[in-house]
């Protein structure tokens, strides 16, 4: 891709180990061989890859039985010219780290959104209630709508894209501590992983952390 452009994406499938592996990987693989976005269509674009994935996992699993539950999160970013643009389904979430401040930039599809929206549960319920492990939305299922966005980034800002393994664990503030150590991006990610291992996390975990130079 031309003026130095990166993409980042993030799955976690769902309808058993196997299952759920392959539906991720069949959402990310669709990102592998992008040469370049148009200006201007960046958002546009990567609506485009979420509906081709949603509608390539379905069609699959109708033709096999064994997987026909499948599906999966997805949360992609595109950097250009020193703006980020974000499309995303399900629960796995985009972060912005500027400074010190932890920002979550993407909203969880979960019933527990649709409850609270609906003034049936308090923003504080929302990290308890059952609710918050049940998908509104997924890619897989025939009929998933993206959410996209974009927003400037300033010098060394990071985006961290996490799966509900590591941020269902823990909260965003032990998150911003974790990450606001000086160091290196991989050991910013082990004590992640590390922290999650001591509360006994017990999901799969997949982080991905961008550093804007």
């Amino acid at each position: 891709m031309r003026e130095e452009a990166v993409i980042a994406v993030l799955a976690d499938g769902m309808g058993g180990p196997a299952s759920g592996e392959i539906a991720a990987q069949m959402a990310i693989s669709n990102f592998e061989e992008i040469q370049d976005i148009d200006h201007g269509k960046e958002l546009d674009f990567l609506k485009e890859q979420f509906l081709k994935s949603d509608k390539r996992i379905l069609q699959t699993a109708n033709q096999n039985p064994d997987i026909e539950a499948m599906g999966t999160t997805l949360i992609a970013v595109f950097i250009k010219n020193q703006k980020a643009y974000w499309s995303h389904v399900g629960d796995s979430r985009l972060f912005l780290l500027r400074k010190t401040r932890l920002k979550q930039i993407t909203k969880d599809q979960t019933f527990a959104r649709f409850l609270f929206n609906e003034g049936e549960i308090t923003k504080e319920q929302i990290p308890t209630h059952y609710s918050q492990y049940i998908l509104d939305q997924c890619i897989g299922h025939g009929d998933c709508e993206p959410e996209t966005g974009s927003f400037l980034l300033k010098k060394n800002d990071f985006l961290i894209l996490s799966t509900d393994g590591l941020h269902k664990v823990l909260d965003q503030k032990k998150m911003k501590d974790l990450l606001s150590f000086d160091v290196s991006i991989k050991t910013k990610t082990e004590k992640l992983f590390q922290k999650v291992l001591e509360v006994k996390g017990n999901d799969d975990i997949s982080v991905i952390i961008l550093h804007v130079l």
